[in-house]
């Protein structure tokens, strides 16, 4: 039960945990960024970037660490960067900390993990009934 992945496609998971840590980088960058990338119009809130941050965040970490008994383990990292991102821009003058930010981090982390868990239970279910 240990990993999803077949010994032989180990290389996914090595290039998950380097894309992985890459996403890490790149959102601590941004977040402490004078003038973050603008991905959506202006009059979109942040917001959508932090829940889709997040998502992607929590995709990448469930590639690279495929276990399953690793998971209250990968959304807890996640959670405490989302609090670290938001302490860090407490100190930076021209970044604001706030709840809502934070908040969003978590349903971006939902917003993977609740389907994520339901093919995973659905796959489970239907290779057992094969077997």
């Amino acid at each position: 039960m240990g990993s999803m992945y077949p010994e032989k496609h180990s290389w996914i998971v090595r290039a998950a945990r380097l894309l992985f840590a890459a996403a890490i980088l790149f959102t601590l960058y941004e977040a402490m960024e004078r003038h973050p990338l603008a991905i959506l119009p202006p009059s979109s809130s942040d917001k959508v970037l932090h829940g889709m941050a997040f998502y992607l965040l929590s995709f990448l970490m469930d590639m690279a660490y495929p276990s399953n008994r690793l998971l209250l383990q990968k959304v807890l990292f996640l959670a405490f960067f989302g609090i670290f991102i938001e302490l860090v821009q407490v100190y930076l003058p021209w970044r604001s900390a706030e709840v809502m930010d934070f908040i969003a981090d978590c349903i971006g982390i939902a917003l993977y993990l609740i389907p994520a868990l339901l093919v995973r239970q659905m796959l489970k279910r239907r290779s057992s009934t094969i077997a």
